[in-house]
C-alpha cells in the first residue's frame, strides 16, 4: 500500500509598518493560495495608523500575528523565522502579493530531492498592477527578490539568521551568497508581483551590493568601485536635472 505523505508546511512571513493601505491586499494574496498546508505568520513593527486593526479582522486565518517595536526590517525577519515550524520559508512582505492563487501549489514541489531554494522571476509596478514589468531573475549572477523565493528553513540553522545592524541593507544578499549555487532550481512560473520602492532602490543599498561582491571574490575592487561611482554620477546627474526642472518653474 502506498501511503502519500502530507504536503510540507510552507510558512509565510509579512513584515509591515504603518502600511495600511496595502497590508491588506498582501493578506488576502497568502490566505487566497490552493496550496493547503500554508503557516501565515505577521509581524508587525508595532503600527497606530490602523494596520494592526486590518491584521486582526483575519486573526482566525493566520497562524500568529505580533505587533511590537523592532529595530528595522531584518530585525522583523528573523522574529518570523523564530516563529516559523514550517520546513520552507518565503517573505512576502506588505505591499507584495503572489502572482496567482496556485503559486504556491505550483512552485514547492520543484524543492523536492536536494534543492534548498527554489526562485523565479517577479513582476514590479510602481502603484498600476496592469503596468507591472516582469523581471528576470538568476541564480548564477544573485540577481534574486526574496518574495519570490521559497527556501529551507533549516539554512538558518548552518549559515545563522540575517545581520540585524543600523544602516545595513543586503543581509539577504550575504546570507544567500553564503548558500551554494548548485542547490537552486528556478521555476518557470512568477512568484510575486511586488511594489517597487523600499530599501533596495537605495543608492546605499548599492553601494554596499558591490562591496559584497567584491568581499565574495564576485568581483574585483576596480570593477566594483567603478560601479559604485558610476551609480554616483548617474545620481548626482539626476539632482541636477531636477534642480535645474524646479528653477525653470
Amino acid at each position: 500500500m502506498v501511503i502519500n505523505s502530507p504536503p510540507p508546511v510552507v510558512t509565510v512571513v509579512t513584515v509591515v509598518f504603518n502600511d495600511v493601505e496595502h497590508i491588506e491586499d498582501t493578506i488576502l494574496s497568502v490566505i487566497g493560495q490552493t496550496y493547503n498546508n500554508i503557516e501565515y505568520i505577521i509581524v508587525d513593527g508595532g503600527s497606530k495608523d490602523g494596520t494592526a486593526e486590518i491584521i486582526d479582522r483575519y486573526n482566525d486565518q493566520i497562524a500568529c500575528w505580533i505587533s511590537e517595536p523592532d529595530s528595522g526590517v531584518y530585525d522583523a525577519m528573523n522574529k518570523g523565522i523564530d516563529l516559523a515550524n514550517g520546513s520552507w520559508l518565503n517573505f512576502m512582505n506588505s505591499g507584495d502579493k503572489f502572482y496567482s492563487k496556485d503559486s504556491v501549489s505550483k512552485t514547492i514541489g520543484l524543492g523536492e530531492g536536494s534543492y534548498d531554494v527554489i526562485y523565479s522571476d517577479y513582476f514590479r509596478h510602481r502603484g498600476d498592477e496592469s503596468a507591472a514589468k516582469r523581471i528576470a531573475c538568476q541564480s548564477s549572477n544573485l540577481t534574486l527578490m526574496h518574495q519570490s523565493m521559497f527556501y529551507r528553513k533549516s539554512l538558518h540553522s548552518t549559515y545563522g539568521k540575517y545581520i540585524s545592524s543600523r544602516g545595513l541593507t543586503i543581509s539577504d544578499y550575504i546570507f544567500f551568497n553564503c548558500l551554494d549555487r548548485n542547490r537552486y532550481i528556478k521555476s518557470d512560473e512568477p512568484i510575486s508581483v511586488n511594489l517597487a520602492g523600499g530599501l533596495s532602490s537605495s543608492f546605499h543599498h548599492i553601494q554596499q551590493k558591490y562591496t559584497v561582491d567584491f568581499l565574495f571574490g564576485r568581483s574585483s575592487f576596480p570593477k566594483s568601485l567603478l560601479n559604485i561611482l558610476y551609480h554616483s554620477l548617474g545620481r548626482s546627474v539626476k539632482l541636477l536635472v531636477n534642480l535645474r526642472n524646479r528653477k525653470n518653474v
